[in-house]
């Protein structure tokens, strides 16, 4: 799990430099946040992120992408009726 969560934070994190993107927001897993930390820390300072650029680990009821990509994920997993409810809103991150 550390490895594919590292490798996420990693490439959302290159994908806010290529989108400009002002901040990234992670939801909180107390679990594993030291870890969290120091790769956001390193991996947006090996890509010298923009000077605005921020992250942040909050909660996930503190943040409305942090809750509705949970309702997306239940969706897609459920299947369905429920994957077809999704249409048009699930994008490929390679696709972007």
């Amino acid at each position: 799990m550390r490895l594919a969560r590292t490798e996420c934070i990693s490439a959302s994190i290159k994908l806010a430099r290529e989108t400009t993107a002002p901040e990234l927001v992670l939801e909180l897993d107390t679990s594993v946040e030291k870890y969290d930390r120091q790769d956001l820390y390193e991996h947006s300072r090996h890509l010298r992120m923009h000077a605005p650029f921020r992250y942040e680990i909050l909660p996930r009821h503190s943040e409305p992408g942090l809750w509705v990509a949970d309702a997306v994920a239940w969706c897609f997993a459920r299947g369905g009726f429920w994957r077809r409810q999704l249409g048009a809103t699930l994008v490929s991150v390679r696709d972007i």
